[in-house]
């Protein structure tokens, strides 16, 4: 009998960025947010999330920028799902990197706190 197994690589150590704004919306919404993350440096990210039919839970797209030095950025954009446990969203994102470097994210955001918890895996 033969199992399959996904054994994934941290990329860095986990980084946690303050959320700015919460941007509440009909039909989406989207959090804004910013800090330290590991080799991306400074990360600006804007995540739209889209209700599903309960609004506890959806699809969503994501946009990022960072900033290490004054020669070098980096900028990505993602797609995932949510799912909203309480006051907090958990999020599993795919993202994609301009350098050619692939993540798969697993977040967190805290409503209480404004701290958003990311682990970021090797991808490609």
């Amino acid at each position: 009998m033969s199992t399959n197994s996904l054994n994934l690589e941290l990329r860095q150590d986990t980084a946690e960025l303050d959320v700015t704004l919460f941007d509440l919306g009909e039909t989406e919404s989207a959090i804004h947010a910013e800090g330290s993350m590991g080799e991306y440096g400074k990360v600006y990210a804007t995540l739209r999330l889209k209700y599903g039919m309960d609004r506890t839970s959806g699809t969503l797209t994501s946009q990022g920028r960072g900033v290490v030095d004054e020669h070098t950025f980096f900028a990505g954009a993602g797609v995932g799902i949510w799912n909203r446990e309480g006051s907090k969203i958990q999020i599993t994102e795919i993202g994609h990197i301009d350098d050619g470097t692939q993540n798969l994210y697993k977040t967190t955001v805290d409503t209480v706190t404004k701290k958003m918890t990311i682990h970021t895996y090797k991808l490609k």
